[in-house]
């Protein structure tokens, strides 16, 4: 007996600016999965990385406000985690909220690559 299809739509056709949540996904390349400074971070900061990168919808500038990284982790795991993915070159504080009550703007960057 023949399994059932799981998917209807390969899923290299699959919109990433689509609304429909279900059909949206993210995409890390091979060599970004298995460099060394990426296998190091903790894994709370690789899932961190991964939510930034799905909220991002596909643009380089993206913020990540607090009412959305609550519901994955606490503020200073959060802290921890940012600090690591900029010391490692995944992404950079483009614009600070601290004093304007406003989430920060952060940049992907490919500073890991080197």
């Amino acid at each position: 007996m023949a399994r059932k299809q799981k998917y209807k739509i390969p899923i290299w056709k699959f919109n990433h600016k689509s609304k429909d949540k279900s059909k949206k996904f993210v995409q890390v390349y091979h060599n970004q999965l298995c460099n060394a400074r990426f296998m190091k971070m903790s894994l709370n900061t690789q899932m961190l990385y991964i939510y930034m990168l799905d909220y991002s919808n596909g643009n380089i500038e993206t913020e990540f406000p607090h009412r959305f990284y609550k519901k994955i982790m606490t503020t200073p795991t959060f802290n921890k985690c940012i600090k690591e993915l900029c010391n490692n070159g995944y992404i950079e504080v483009k614009e600070s909220g601290k004093f304007n009550h406003k989430p920060n703007i952060y940049r992907f960057t490919d500073k890991w690559y080197n």
